[in-house]
């Protein structure tokens, strides 16, 4: 058998923010057909080789390591055969995001590999030079939904050469090392406000809605939408309509079954208004008033079922609406005294999660967890929590066992773990501002952004005697 495997890059610089997007090659030179892994296998078969410029391996990744950075399961070295005829070729685009952690900014040479002993087959590219440069991230947006998986979506926007760019990722929440894509999707210096649109409903007929998802944006007076299909525009599925003279654009959107777009407003007197968005404009569907002096823009969230309204004032009230803004109850979660630091509704689980805190110079921190289609809530209280300096950002998550989670970044530039059973423990050093996110699945992750690597999340055991960060970052 004479096979012969080639590269090309759809682009030779690409940002710390973006996957290495490849398109492989492998012709069968020979007479006779072979039966190798295809263009779908998951082995170890195919793997690519990443160089520094003086040579040496930076870093090695193949299906296994997919598996690894992808899905909490045990990845499996089973490999999905298929027939390549005598002269003929196969071609297949690969995106190495989900492969392996972001390249930080550098100078590299990739070269492609092709194992397979029961073939007896190993073969390897030519090596490519390409280049990675820092994006730093000025805003993140994210949701976690559950439109037929349990998902992650992470908009990230940065300053690029006098432009807004931006870049859309999608996670596996129970394993987010390395994402299912990682895209550029709009660049414009005109966008005031963007954000993701939530899947409002659960669908199990098909796995086409899975890594599909609506941006919302502002540009002006006006609000525009766009739907993406693994971060490619769908030309043919947007919305734009007028924003009214003196309305706010809450950051919260959500999509049906149907696939119908719909946003939220707020009126110059507080009220709140939901519209449908599309090609022609935007339609009121309901309006909701809104009680007089809450501490924050209210928090929406939205099921199959129920719209749910959440707003603070010294503490936490949850409203649930029909889907045309009919009253169905309203219930007090929580009280404090303490002034809200974040809030967000969390689709997977359909819950709210706040955090509340003691002032910028305090260390007493509150979080809670309030289920709004059931009567649970949950909530831990870290008092005086010990670490040099002020608290500049915080983020929380409680796993299944009951454990809260808290990550935070110090004015000194420290990012710390704790849990309501001990630490602190230092994580990393960041001086600039780091977006911290945490997922408590069956591990803990911790995600936070650095400019000269990206965002990734890392996982962090305090307890583990091989250290307590995982990392993925040498060649395997």
């Amino acid at each position: 058998m004479v096979l012969r495997l080639d590269i090309e890059l759809e682009k030779t610089e690409l940002t710390t923010l973006e996957g290495l997007q490849l398109e492989l090659q492998l012709d069968n030179t020979g007479p006779d057909t072979v039966t190798i892994p295809g263009s779908n296998d998951r082995s170890s078969a195919f793997g690519v080789e990443i160089f520094t410029v003086d040579g040496a391996l930076y870093r090695y990744f193949d299906g296994l390591t997919s598996q690894a950075m992808t899905s909490a399961s045990e990845p499996m070295d089973v490999s999905d055969l298929e027939e390549l005829g005598g002269g003929e070729s196969w071609y297949w685009d690969v995106d190495l995001a989900s492969y392996h952690y972001g390249l930080p900014e550098g100078e590299y040479e990739i070269r492609a590999t092709f194992n397979y002993p029961p073939a007896e087959l190993k073969i390897e590219s030519a090596r490519y030079p390409f280049r990675v440069v820092a994006a730093p991230i000025i805003d993140v947006h994210d949701i976690r939904d559950n439109p037929i998986l349990d998902a992650l979506t992470m908009l990230y926007q940065s300053p690029i050469e006098g432009h807004l760019v931006h870049f859309l990722r999608l996670y596996n929440p129970c394993r987010p090392l390395a994402c299912c894509f990682s895209q550029r999707i709009l660049t414009r210096a005109k966008i005031e406000q963007i954000f993701c649109a939530q899947a409002s409903s659960y669908q199990d007929e098909t796995f086409d809605q899975s890594e599909r998802r609506w941006v919302v944006w502002v540009e002006g007076n006006e609000v525009l939408a766009q739907a993406f299909d693994q971060g490619v525009a769908e030309e043919d599925n947007f919305g734009r309509g007028t924003l009214p003279k003196g309305y706010e654009l809450l950051p919260v959107a959500h999509y049906d079954r149907q696939d119908s777009l719909f946003v939220f407003l707020l009126d110059p007197e507080g009220t709140l208004e939901c519209h449908q968005l599309g090609k022609d404009g935007l339609k009121q569907i309901f309006i909701y008033w809104l009680p007089p002096g809450l501490d924050a823009a209210p928090v929406i969230g939205v099921d199959e079922d129920f719209v749910h309204i959440v707003y603070a004032h010294r503490g936490l009230t949850h409203v649930r609406l029909d889907h045309t803004g009919l009253m169905i109850s309203m219930r007090q979660l929580m009280r404090t005294r303490l002034p809200l630091y974040d809030c967000r509704y969390d689709g997977a689980e359909e819950a709210v999660k706040a955090i509340f805190r003691d002032g910028p110079a305090g260390k007493t921190v509150e979080v809670v967890v309030a289920a709004l289609n059931e009567s649970d809530v949950f909530a831990h209280r870290f008092e005086e929590i010990r670490l040099r300096g002020e608290l500049r950002e915080l983020a929380f998550d409680r796993g299944t066992d009951g454990v809260f989670h808290l990550f935070g970044r110090t004015s000194r530039g420290r990012l710390y773990y704790l849990h309501d059973g001990g630490g602190p423990w230092l994580v990393d050093r960041v001086d600039e501002k780091a977006f911290l996110r945490v997922i408590a699945a069956q591990q803990t992750y911790l995600g936070y952004s650095r400019s000269e690597r990206g965002y990734r999340f890392v996982m962090f055991d305090p307890y583990s005697e091989e250290g307590r960060i995982e990392s993925f970052e040498a060649a395997e």
